[in-house]
């Protein structure tokens, strides 16, 4: 119970995490968009891109972590977000801009899945909802 309790916990950090990544950029993208010569399409562009790419990688994250665990799926995760928003503070036209979006959208995708995942591996039935209460919970507070 309290390994559980633990993981939950630390899951609940990398999600809200990746998601206070994911919006602590939109105040900034129309400033910064049109610095660089954008417009509003490709303002909407650009914010969509990183959602696209979670649509579509999802999937494969989580089949990826079925294969060779969830810890190291989540650790490629966290990390090659992080490295994406390094490269982000780099970018110095729009096409780096897109394209680190878009990696940022498919790296990031890797946590979602593959924390419902191990929440669905390591609770038993009376604990699962509380689980993945709190994953949402993440999700939508970051």
């Amino acid at each position: 119970m309290r390994k559980n309790t633990t993981a939950i916990a630390i899951l609940f950090i990398i999600l809200f995490l990746v998601m206070v990544g994911f919006g602590i950029v939109i105040p900034i993208m129309p400033f910064f968009i049109t610095h660089l010569g954008g417009g509003p399409t490709i303002l909407g562009l650009f914010m969509a891109s990183y959602s696209l790419m979670q649509f579509f990688f999802s999937p494969f994250w989580g089949r990826l972590s079925d294969r060779i665990g969830r810890r190291p799926v989540i650790l490629i995760g966290l990390s090659g977000y992080a490295i994406t928003f390094i490269l982000f503070g780099f970018a110095n036209n729009l096409w780096i801009m897109f394209a680190v979006r878009i990696l940022s959208g498919i790296i990031s995708s890797a946590t979602l899945p593959t924390a419902m995942a191990y929440i669905a591996d390591s609770t038993g039935e009376s604990e699962r909802s509380r689980g993945m209460g709190m994953m949402g919970a993440a999700w939508e507070w970051g």
